[in-house]
């Protein structure tokens, strides 16, 4: 009992001590740093989580988005062909005559021009003129109206492959009021981007008014997406994820 009083009072005496009293409060300080440090560091967590969630949402947004333009195109397509072959089916498949035949290819060619002069801004002179070439073969006779019809039904068949396709390419574009010729990645016929000679980022983004514009961007983390995306098309990888820059569709 007298050498459990005498610890305790010897106790009491060392904790008394300036010297252990300073380290105890060193101690607490030291304590109370690290627990608000650890309260920062979960405010962090959280916020990050947050914005991670946050993120994947817009990210969803966008792929639906996407997904819905990308459905809205392959289904205009669909709708122009199925429109040509109802008239083409209305007109009597025996000793079919040019004259019969040429009302409704020039229907078929004024709708599928009107499609691609609208539509995403890939090549889009290339493709016209495959277009000119046909109407100017209908109007002079120089070709029969049935082989016209084929040929127009196979144009239909290669705008409805470039809703499905992605892919690399070379196209001559405005850019800042000057043309240039740029690569440019194509992502079905939803979205495109760019990359110019001297190495500056771009997109395609549609304007007000129903026409295209082709824009640089300035923002690093943009420019770099642009350049993986376009690094795994180089590397023929046409599938994966991608965090990009949206353009700004219209529904």
């Amino acid at each position: 009992m007298k050498r459990s009083i005498a610890r305790s009072f010897l106790l009491t005496l060392l904790l008394a001590s300036p010297v252990w009293a300073a380290d105890l409060d060193r101690l607490a300080e030291r304590l109370a740093k690290l627990r608000a440090e650890v309260d920062r560091l979960q405010q962090q967590i959280e916020q990050t989580k947050s914005e991670h969630h946050q993120q994947m949402d817009a990210l969803g947004a966008q792929l639906a988005q996407l997904e819905a333009e990308k459905r809205r195109q392959q289904l205009t397509v669909a709708k122009l062909q199925h429109e040509l072959e109802s008239a083409l089916a209305k007109i009597p498949t025996n000793r079919v005559e040019d004259e019969t035949l040429k009302p409704v290819l020039e229907q078929g060619i004024a709708a599928l021009k009107d499609y691609i002069r609208t539509g995403l801004p890939f090549k889009t002179e290339d493709r016209l003129q495959a277009v000119a070439k046909l109407e100017g073969q209908l109007q002079s006779g120089s070709v029969p109206a049935k082989k016209l019809a084929n040929r127009l039904w196979a144009l239909f068949e290669d705008e409805l492959h470039l809703t499905r396709e992605n892919g690399l390419y070379q196209q001559i574009v405005p850019i800042d009021g000057d043309s240039a010729l740029v690569d440019v990645a194509k992502l079905g016929m939803v979205m495109l981007y760019f990359q110019t000679p001297d190495g500056r980022y771009g997109l395609a983004r549609r304007q007000q008014d129903g026409g295209w514009r082709f824009e640089t961007l300035s923002g690093g983390d943009d420019q770099a997406r642009i350049a993986k995306l376009m690094d795994s098309l180089r590397k023929q990888i046409r599938q994966g994820y991608f965090e990009l820059p949206n353009p700004g569709l219209t529904p």
